[in-house]
């Protein structure tokens, strides 16, 4: 599957999964794409955007030249692809866990739900959150709207993130 679809096994690549599952835990499009374009400029990686269908729209139109399997790729398949990863970069969602189970270093981004509870464990894995979940926060009805526009997603900056991928490579 890498293969056929251009992947270079002598360039790191990187699996980011914008969506979670409910919108609520959606961190936002543009600031993936600013990780995006710092992992391929900076760090020579391939990107390629995971997830499931309907999820394609949270992929930022200017990373047109990435790999884009959201939507596309059987689970079965991408978890396989996803032992090849250098790094997962995403969301409290199963991809998430999918990524932690085969010790792919992942960075996630954690809003109303809690990552001391089910974020992955270890020196492979960092959580970001920045704020506890809203008074009145709906983190348990994925069928809901978040009242509080997702303020607890929109106060973890792409900085935050950068730094957590520079710490689990150690540059």
């Amino acid at each position: 599957f890498l293969r056929a679809a251009g992947v270079d096994p002598r360039r790191p690549l990187v699996l980011i999964a914008p969506g979670s599952g409910w919108s609520g835990k959606n961190w936002l499009p543009e600031r993936f794409g600013a990780v995006a374009d710092w992992l391929a400029a900076d760090m020579g990686c391939q990107i390629a955007w995971i997830g499931g269908k309907g999820e394609e729209r949270l992929v930022p139109a200017a990373r047109s030249g990435d790999f884009h399997w959201v939507g596309k790729t059987a689970l079965p398949l991408l978890v396989a692809a996803m032992a090849q990863a250098r790094l997962f970069v995403g969301n409290d969602g199963g991809l998430l866990h999918f990524a932690a189970a085969l010790d792919v270093p992942t960075v996630s981004i954690w809003g109303p739900t809690s990552p001391g509870k089910w974020g992955p464990k270890g020196p492979r894995h960092r959580q970001i959150r920045k704020t506890e979940h809203c008074e009145g926060c709906i983190y348990w009805d994925y069928r809901e709207t978040c009242r509080h526009d997702r303020a607890c997603m929109r106060a973890v900056e792409t900085e935050d993130v950068l730094s957590a991928i520079q710490e689990i490579w150690g540059a």
